[in-house]
């Protein structure tokens, strides 16, 4: 299974708060057999964010968590339809990270490290940003199944 694809994309989707967000995170994951317990999924992810906001500036915040409720890494693209406040900060652009919590060390900071050094970019950050369509979304991300394998 590749860690993305679009069935875990949603793009100009209304969400009005982090917790809603969360909740399509968790939505998203279960609906597509990448974890098997919503709830639990859902209560890491609020954990982990209660450790330290994920939001990384940029309207773009990235929640991951290490869990037993996930059967397969996986990483979920929320392009929202207007930005909302995370922590302080505006974000329009949600990048999930789920983690099975037992290959937590392996693949968990490859992912981000990948992804900061592509949203670094402005020019990576606004094409993403300015996606239409969940197909559009997978071109930019496509790059992290083949980097995190």
């Amino acid at each position: 299974m590749k860690l993305i694809d679009e069935k875990l994309i949603k793009v100009n989707i209304e969400l009005n708060n982090k917790k809603e967000v969360i909740k399509e995170f968790s939505n998203l994951l279960s609906i597509n057999d990448r974890i098997s317990n919503k709830e639990l999924f859902e209560k890491d992810v609020i954990e982990r964010e209660s450790e330290l906001s994920t939001s990384m500036g940029y309207g773009i915040a990235i929640p991951h968590t290490q869990s037993e409720s996930v059967s397969e890494t996986s990483l979920v693209f929320l392009k929202l339809s207007e930005a909302i406040d995370w922590d302080n900060d505006k974000v329009q652009m949600v990048l999930g990270i789920a983690v099975p919590y037992s290959k937590r060390e392996e693949k968990h900071l490859k992912i981000l490290s990948a992804l900061a050094r592509k949203l670094m970019n402005e020019e990576f950050r606004e094409g993403l940003l300015n996606v239409t369509l969940p197909s559009e979304a997978m071109q930019y991300l496509s790059f992290l199944n083949l980097e995190i394998e």
